[in-house]
């Protein structure tokens, strides 16, 4: 498993030749488990949610964690969202490794976890994914293999749940989201026992808060998933689809009208898994996925740049409160932060300017246009730093004629500011 994570890894960090090299901070979670969402309704208050009945708050910006449940041991928990400080939901399921036939549960809280009642107790489907459109309307969702999908709406703050009647066998759905109180999407995935798109993908999208749903069959989407779907802005939306085993390259789906019509296109060169997303703006925005990765867009999606996480764990989850300050969480506890003022990175202008020629090279390559006294450091791929120098001209010839043929990267750093560069040697 480690081995196949460090392939991943090391597929999503030579992928990108230009990086953005913001790092992000590993808070001490406090917990093993592994954490599934993660979500702030303020810069201080926040909460995180996973397996073994994990329920994490932190009121100091992710300084500290502490659990704020004992009752529900054996539930794995999916997903969460808060309203304000105090007021929020969670949805989950009975381990699946001893109940893999539903038992799905529908938490709130309306002070700040304190004490969470089971408004749903005991559904005979999963609950994996959570939509709260305001403080009356609320979705859920669900469903696994050998049982069938879930989809529920309350309109009167989670007192009363009402199925929406997308009941498919064999399935599960997720990457739900609701523009408004009409508009609104939802993902589903089938097994090959399904009865609408086996081992594939159907998205379904409704006009009357859900009502009726229409259905769309994605091409292609064999052994595909919708993991998450985020808006930007009211006609500016954004959905993955990716493989659960992580072996294919990730689509990622557009619609810029609403969601009325959506394009599709792969992340060029990446191959993995991503999870979950989180737009800031219609063109700004971060995915997250399987081995640590993060990649984050400022151009709408065109293109996609690294960011250094720091960790090999899957990322299941990622939250911006504002642009200045990010978290994401994923296994073993992971929870990482991110903030724009502890690394002092302009935004407009992240990158270290230079050029690697020629590349490939057969043991002789050239870095110009060089910003005065940065560091250059070669990494093969095992993450090994083979090469270090400090350079103090703004060209450089190098010799690595005596370097394996292969992969490498270059990181060139000049105080805050940082850029990868994939280089190959012949």
């Amino acid at each position: 498993m480690k081995t196949k994570q460090l392939l991943l890894s090391l597929i999503a960090f030579f992928a990108i030749s230009c990086a953005n090299a913001q790092t992000w901070t590993n808070l001490n979670s406090g917990s093993a488990s592994d954490l599934k969402a993660i979500h702030f309704p303020t810069t201080n208050v926040g909460y995180a949610v996973g397996t073994l009945g994990t329920i994490l708050k932190t009121t100091n910006s992710g300084t500290t964690w502490q659990s704020t449940t004992v009752n529900y041991p054996g539930y794995w928990f999916w997903d969460v969202h808060f309203l304000n400080a105090d007021t929020g939901f969670v949805v989950g399921e009975s381990d699946p490794g001893f109940n893999p036939n539903g038992a799905g549960i529908i938490l709130k809280t309306t002070n700040g976890g304190t004490t969470w009642n089971a408004v749903v107790m005991n559904a005979p489907n999963p609950f994996r994914d959570l939509f709260v459109l305001n403080a009356n309307t609320i979705f859920a969702c669900g469903g696994a293999e050998q049982i069938s999908t879930a989809l529920l709406k309350s309109t009167d703050g989670g007192t009363t749940w009402n199925s929406l009647g997308l009941n498919y066998v064999d399935a599960t759905m997720g990457g739900m989201y609701f523009i408004n109180n009409n508009v609104g999407f939802v993902a589903m995935y089938e097994s090959v026992f399904g009865s609408v798109n086996p081992t594939s993908t159907t998205w379904f999208t409704t006009t009357n808060g859900g009502t009726v749903f229409t259905p769309l069959v994605i091409p292609n989407s064999i052994s595909y998933w919708n993991f998450a779907t985020d808006f930007g802005d009211a006609t500016t939306g954004y959905s993955t689809r990716a493989t659960y085993s992580g072996i294919d390259l990730v689509y990622i789906k557009k619609s810029t009208d609403g969601g009325s019509t959506w394009s599709e296109k792969s992340i060029p060169n990446f191959i993995g898994s991503i999870y979950g997303m989180d737009f800031l703006a219609a063109d700004t925005g971060y995915i997250v996925g399987a081995a640590g990765v993060i990649f984050k867009t400022i151009d709408g999606g065109n293109t996609w740049l690294t960011e250094v996480s720091g960790t090999f764990n899957e990322l299941r989850s990622v939250h911006f409160v504002n642009s200045a300050l990010g978290f994401a969480a994923g296994a073993n506890g992971t929870i990482l932060k991110w903030t724009s003022s502890s690394i002092g990175i302009n935004e407009n202008n992240i990158s270290v300017s230079g050029n690697v020629y020629p590349n490939p090279n057969s043991g002789i390559f050239t870095l110009n246009n060089i910003e005065s006294n940065s560091t250059i450091e070669i990494f093969n791929t095992q993450g090994q730093l083979v090469f270090t120098q400090q350079l103090v001209l703004s060209n450089h010839d190098f010799n690595i004629s005596t370097f394996a043929a292969g992969v490498y990267a270059i990181v060139i750093t000049s105080g805050n500011k940082a850029e990868r560069k994939k280089l190959v040697k012949e």
